[in-house]
């Protein structure tokens, strides 16, 4: 895989770790996910009513109320029982699950075994939010879209949906695309601006934003088109075999198709065309679109020259320039800048620039890295988790990054996610 990680070789063993609610009730939810793949519904519900019974965990009355509150939507109706699933709702979060309590707003702002209240859902899913329940952030967006309780505020409502996609809770994000090419919800619909988010989502878990934008790209739409190449782009970097003439075509498309000033494109295969091991390896056109990147203003654009200059790609080897580049960038609060801080700390390899070892850093750069979504920094605060790293080992929440990560189609996600939770006992 082409990333700088913090750790590939430290053995596992020794207890999970600290157990916190939430962190037990994320990897519940890995559980519960799995089971709905594999059996559908009423497998769950046969789940979870058997631990209700048994074993009546705070986070275990929350999935079951989701289920009494909103089983015909699951076409569940003969499970459906509102009134029961509010009450059990406001158990759980009375007994501190941060999902019952966003299940309490959910259930606050449709209206569900109570009346509709979006002042009290607000209250409700914020405080979820803040406790860790990122799927709370996404469903309070659609409150600041529509102004429902607060006043509205779309540069809110999608800031708060992407923090929520960026965490592996993509139908928000999917909803809000469908939203803006809508004339029943915004005045002058965008499809472009949609297609922008349908790749957005795309990429960080949603099959079926990939889907949709291959039909489009099929019937002629340029802007589905560039997204659908730039997608091959970037899984090939997370470690998936692209044939080398798909992979070949898809860069000819986008350098000939895009525009000149298109960032976003020019980062992709800025990043792509620095390494080696793929077929479109071009240092010199890799540095001049980072170069042009930079020069629009991109920081992450910044961060991935001062990589090549760690690197020496297309240029003698300079570290010191590299270290304060990403120093400043960081402090600036870009992510790709905050993982490689973090990778220096680590590995000690930036001492002499600064930046000494120091495994407690290295831990919390990745984490302000990976919460803002870069991949590679939730990559890496997956193996602080999972080797303890700066932090107490904690398989919960590297069973979390790992999921989250499959979600982006790293190659080896799914593999590492399923072994840490063979680690962990219900």
């Amino acid at each position: 895989m082409i990333v700088p990680v913090l750790s590939a070789s430290i053995g596992w063993a020794g207890p999970a770790g600290e157990v916190s609610q939430s962190d037990a009730e994320e990897v519940y939810e890995l559980r519960l996910e799995r089971l709905l793949k594999a059996g559908g519904g009423r497998a769950v519900v046969a789940l979870l009513a058997r631990d209700l019974e048994e074993r009546p965990r705070p986070y275990v009355k929350a999935w079951y109320a989701i289920y009494l509150l909103y089983g015909a939507e699951f076409g569940l109706d003969d499970i459906a029982d509102p009134a029961r699933g509010f009450a059990l709702a406001q158990e759980a979060a009375t007994e501190g699950s941060p999902f019952g309590i966003e299940v309490v707003g959910r259930a606050w702002g449709d209206g569900r075994g109570t009346e509709r209240r979006p002042d009290l859902a607000i209250k409700f899913l914020s405080s979820a939010g803040e406790k860790g329940r990122y799927t709370a952030w996404g469903e309070l967006g659609k409150y600041y879209f529509f102004g429902a309780g607060v006043e509205k505020n779309l540069a809110t409502a999608e800031q708060l949906i992407r923090k929520s996609a960026w965490m592996g809770a993509a139908s928000p994000m999917f909803t809000l695309a469908q939203w803006h090419e809508n004339p029943a919800y915004v005045p002058t619909p965008d499809r472009s601006k949609a297609n922008a988010l349908y790749y957005e989502v795309g990429e960080l878990a949603s099959a079926d934003a990939r889907k949709l934008l291959r039909t489009r790209a099929k019937a002629g739409d340029i802007d589905a088109q560039k997204y659908v190449h730039l997608d091959l782009v970037v899984i090939a970097m997370r470690g998936y075999d692209a044939l080398p003439s798909h992979l070949r075509a898809a860069v000819k498309w986008l350098e000939e198709n895009s525009a000149a000033g298109d960032v976003q494109v020019q980062l992709a295969l800025a990043d792509a065309m620095k390494e080696r091991s793929l077929v479109i390896y071009d240092p010199a056109k890799s540095r001049a679109k980072a170069e042009q990147a930079a020069r629009a203003g991109n920081l992450d654009g910044r961060a991935l020259l001062a990589e090549m200059a760690w690197r020496g790609i297309d240029q003698k080897t300079d570290k010191a320039a590299a270290v304060a580049s990403w120093r400043e960038l960081a402090e600036q609060g870009n992510a790709r800048a905050l993982n490689f801080i973090g990778w220096l700390h680590w590995w000690g390899n930036g001492e002499q620039y600064g930046v000494p070892k120091d495994a407690g850093k290295a831990y919390d750069y990745c984490r302000r890295s990976a919460e803002l979504g870069y991949s590679i920094g939730q990559l890496n605060l997956a193996e602080c988790y999972a080797h303890g790293i700066g932090v107490p080992k904690n398989y919960y929440r590297a069973a979390k990054y790992y999921g989250i990560l499959e979600d982006r189609r790293y190659k080896d996600a799914k593999r590492m996610k399923e072994r840490i939770l063979a680690y962990i006992a219900d």
